[in-house]
Formats: structure tokens, C-alpha cells, sequence
């Protein structure tokens, strides 16, 4: 039991539950409860104070893990505009609600210094200076493709080029899926990383529908443009590869 406080922990913790984790507002909990706004807002911040020092070390628990997971949506409170950012592995889940969208957060999460493994995310520039290797999210990668089909459906490079990816990007996503042994998970992660690089930056036709892009050296960087808005940066690693980080589950 909380010491000086009106509510039990029954209360307490039913009322926690129904806003944090099924997002009841605080106004339907008020007439629930048939309390004023403020009381109410003392329930659900005093718990949060008491796990306040709980976050720095999940924070470094988050930092070391080899794949972590980035995401943000908006989130109103009291009609103000706001953030819901969720840093996550497999072990831990990090919620942070912030009036900004800047790369401040992902910065507050990840630190300053260097880190092993990736980051995956989406291709939100937020995420740009994280201090690790990105990995952009495949499912957003394959709607990206999807897009591209429906802009040019006429195109016969851009046909081909999308009837590869789309399909490759889904056996990607559900070789996790599949009962494999970690031998043949990792062989077959090699195989289709082999094929991803090699349909992304397959040389394409002099004259194309997208044009041609010259580098520095003056020769033609093949798929420099369909390919640009799949791998994105350099730093990007692909975890289809099996080498950035390990299974995060094992097999079955």
C-alpha cells in the first residue's frame, strides 16, 4: 500500500491498466470514478514517480541489445499535440510520450556514443543519427514498392523490378516464421540477402523511365534510382544476411 493515499492498490493498479495499457482517457476515468481530474491525475503520476529510476537502466539494457526496434505515432493529450515513442527489443519495451517528433528523442534513448548491432526503423530522418547501424523495416519497404507499382503500372522496367522485390521482401519477413534449424535459417538468410543486393542493384538499360545517374567517376550507378528509395544509405545493413544479430527466437 502506498503510504497517504486515498486509493487502494486494486484501485490503483486497475486504473493504471485501463489508461496505459487500453488507453481509457483520463476524463472517462473521472466520471468512472465519479472524482475530479485531479485526484484521478495524482492516481496514475505518483506510480510514475516511483519507477522513475527504473528507466536509466533500461535504457542501457535497450543500447546493448544487438536488434532494437524504433517506432513514433502522434498521440493527443488534453488536445495537444503530441508523440507516443516505443524503444524496444525482445526483452524490453521502452514507451516515452513527448510534445516533439525531434531527433532528440531517439538521441535521449541511444546516447551519444557508438553502438553495436542495428537499429531498425522506419525511413523517418529522426533516426538518421542514431549512433548504430540502420535496418529499415521490410513491411515498410514492401508497401514503398507496392507505391512504386502503382505510380508507374505501365512501365515495363518498373514491372519487373517490382514483381522481384515484393515477393522477395515477403520470404524475407517470414523466414523467422519458419522451422528451421539455425544451420539452415542462416544459410537461407545468406541466399536471400544474395538475391535482395542483387535485384536492388542490378545495372539497368542506358535510356530507362527513371533516367540515368552519373557518380563521381562519371560512370552510371546501376539502379541508382528505383534502388536509392529501397537501400536508402550506406549505412543501412540488412539483417536477411544472418550476420548483424542472432535469431531472436529460437528455432522451434
Amino acid at each position: 500500500m502506498l503510504p497517504k493515499v486515498l486509493f487502494g492498490n486494486e484501485l490503483t493498479t486497475q486504473r493504471l491498466w485501463l489508461h496505459y495499457g487500453h488507453g481509457v482517457p483520463v476524463g472517462r476515468l473521472c466520471a468512472q470514478l465519479g472524482l475530479r481530474v485531479g485526484s484521478v491525475s495524482a492516481l496514475l503520476h505518483r506510480p510514475a514517480r516511483l519507477f522513475q529510476p527504473v528507466l536509466p537502466p533500461l535504457m542501457e539494457e535497450y543500447r546493448q541489445a544487438p536488434v532494437r526496434h524504433a517506432d513514433e505515432t502522434s498521440w493527443r493529450t488534453d488536445g495537444h499535440a503530441g508523440y507516443a515513442w516505443l524503444f524496444c527489443t525482445p526483452r524490453v519495451s521502452l514507451f516515452l510520450f513527448q510534445p516533439t517528433r525531434a531527433a532528440t528523442v531517439p538521441t535521449e534513448v541511444l546516447g551519444a556514443q557508438p553502438l553495436a548491432g542495428v537499429l531498425v526503423v522506419d525511413r523517418y530522418s529522426g533516426y538518421n543519427r542514431a549512433p548504430c547501424a540502420l535496418q529499415y523495416c521490410y513491411a515498410h519497404l514492401q508497401r514503398e514498392v507496392e507505391d512504386l507499382a502503382k505510380e508507374c503500372p505501365e512501365d515495363p522496367e518498373v514491372a519487373a523490378f517490382t514483381g522481384t522485390l515484393i515477393p522477395l521482401l515477403a520470404a524475407i519477413m517470414h523466414l523467422q516464421r519458419q522451422p528451421l534449424a539455425d544451420p539452415a535459417y542462416y544459410a537461407r538468410a545468406a541466399a536471400l540477402h544474395q538475391q535482395l543486393v542483387a535485384t536492388v542493384w542490378r545495372p539497368r538499360p542506358a535510356t530507362s523511365a527513371f533516367g540515368t545517374s552519373r557518380t563521381s567517376s562519371g560512370s552510371t550507378r546501376p539502379g541508382s534510382t528505383a534502388g536509392s528509395r529501397i537501400v536508402g544509405s550506406p549505412r543501412t545493413t540488412t539483417a536477411a544476411s544472418g550476420n548483424c544479430a542472432p535469431r531472436s527466437s529460437p528455432a522451434r
